[in-house]
């Protein structure tokens, strides 16, 4: 803050009546010291699971791409799903 708003602040409150800093005292008292923080995502992920909020899978990601196409068997004979049709008869 520059000085000169600084010192402009202080004129404003030496004007104002006893009751009047009373309210701008208990006003200055309830406000933080420190503005509150801002987290990023990473910050915010990594402050919930230290706190056991949440876990997070471990080792590498797998390939997306191989439960895309799966791999087709040929089978001989009856096809399968009538086969487990008839042995559950």
């Amino acid at each position: 803050m520059p000085q000169a708003l600084f010192d402009q602040v202080v004129d404003g409150v030496k004007a104002l009546t006893p009751e009047e800093r009373q309210k701008l005292r208990v006003l200055l008292e309830s406000w933080p010291d420190e503005p509150e923080r801002v987290w990023t995502e990473e910050e915010f992920a990594e402050e919930m699971e230290r706190k056991g909020l949440i876990t997070r899978p471990k080792g590498p990601r797998p390939d997306p791409a191989t439960y895309r196409e799966p791999t087709l068997i040929q089978i001989e004979g009856e096809p399968l799903s009538e086969q487990i049709i008839r042995e559950r008869r």
